[in-house]
């Protein structure tokens, strides 16, 4: 009884997993075709700074790696020669490496919101090397199961689970820090223009910061309190989430200046203010 409640238990946790990767995958992809012809002409068309160059890596890095998992987990590939730790660690570079792209995007949109600070950016670099240093350290040391991945799926028992969860704690840390940053600039901000480039960052902010914590404390529950079969389930889905708000937020930053991410407080509030005027001055003519 025991040896089947086992295997039901692998044949779930593989389904569930599959299901979180897939969903994230169709998400990404539907959101790639829906701000398509907004990337090109706020993107493609416009200067090429820093921020384009980000803008870029972020989108098409996350979109490559969800189509890699995709092939890795359900396509046709050859998975008798691969052990589920090189699949697991692999799954693991790949999440670090667009949480990390993730975590230095909102961190140069903080430190530009403050006018450059460098107060502002030696702790925001701070925070992120603490991170950064949490999640290389969770992903290594022999601790995962070494069987073929085909048959069993990734085991992550509970010592390990522990420990790739202290990194997502850290990771939740640094957006709750991006969050408070964004919204303490926004409150003591003294000149506010309706449409300014802030309040876009402030709404966006939010919800970015709204559906990732929501989906990240679900991954770290999981971590917690789920069994070796589904630890892991989440941890995709919330790295591709996590790197889809933040492409939408630095498109809608797009939309209102070439600067994108770096974009200064000042420039981008006399911007939507002149913007907005100008608007309003074309109403009343139409008028």
């Amino acid at each position: 009884m025991d040896s089947v409640d086992t295997l039901a238990a692998m044949v779930f946790g593989r389904q569930l997993t599959d299901a979180f990767l897939l969903v994230p995958f169709t998400v990404l992809c539907f959101d790639h075709l829906l701000t398509l012809e907004h990337e090109i002409n706020y993107v493609w068309r416009k200067p090429k700074r820093l921020s384009f160059f980000l803008f870029i890596v972020l989108r098409y890095m996350s979109l490559l790696s969800s189509i890699a998992m995709v092939i890795l987990r359900l396509g046709p590939v050859p998975l008798k020669s691969i052990s589920c730790q090189e699949i697991f660690v692999g799954n693991c570079v790949l999440l670090i490496l667009q949480c990390v792209l993730v975590g230095n995007i909102l961190g140069l949109r903080v430190y530009a919101i403050y006018n450059f600070s460098k107060r502002v950016l030696l702790f925001l670099v701070t925070v992120g090397v603490i991170t950064t240093a949490l999640a290389a350290w969770s992903i290594s040391g022999d601790w995962i199961d070494t069987t073929q991945m085909s048959s069993r799926g990734f085991h992550v028992f509970k010592t390990s689970a522990i420990r790739m969860a202290g990194a997502w704690d850290a990771q939740l840390f640094c957006d709750v820090t991006v969050f408070v940053f964004t919204v303490v600039r926004s409150y003591n901000q003294p000149i506010r223009f309706p449409g300014s480039i802030l309040t876009y960052l402030l709404c966006d902010g939010t919800l970015y910061f709204a559906a990732f914590a929501l989906v990240n404390l679900a991954n770290i529950l999981m971590f917690y309190l789920g069994d070796p079969y589904i630890a892991s389930s989440l941890s995709w889905f919330t790295s591709t989430l996590s790197a889809t708000m933040a492409s939408r937020l630095m498109l809608h930053l797009h939309r209102a200046t070439d600067l994108g991410v770096l974009t200064h407080v000042e420039t981008s509030i006399h911007f939507n203010h002149v913007h907005s005027d100008e608007e309003s001055t074309m109403a009343e003519q139409t008028e």
